[in-house]
């Protein structure tokens, strides 16, 4: 099983987002993502980093690996 750690953030003041993944692999190795968002809301940074995360595995696994969010 592979864990997908995502968390997106904005910040009022400076009109500015971002999103992060993290994947862990069964077999303990870790890579991360991150993205610069412009000025768009929580919500949007929350769902891009899923996405984020999810777009990376779809282009890059070869099997069919269970994936689970966090």
């Amino acid at each position: 099983m592979i864990r997908l750690y995502t968390d997106g953030a904005w910040r009022k003041k400076e009109k500015a987002a971002g999103a992060a993944a993290v994947i862990v692999s069964d077999n303990g190795k870790i890579s991360t993502y991150h993205s610069y968002l412009g000025d768009v809301t929580n919500n949007c940074a929350e769902l891009k980093a899923i996405r984020l995360g999810l777009k990376y595995l779809l282009s890059k696994r070869k099997t069919r690996e269970e994936i689970t969010i966090f």
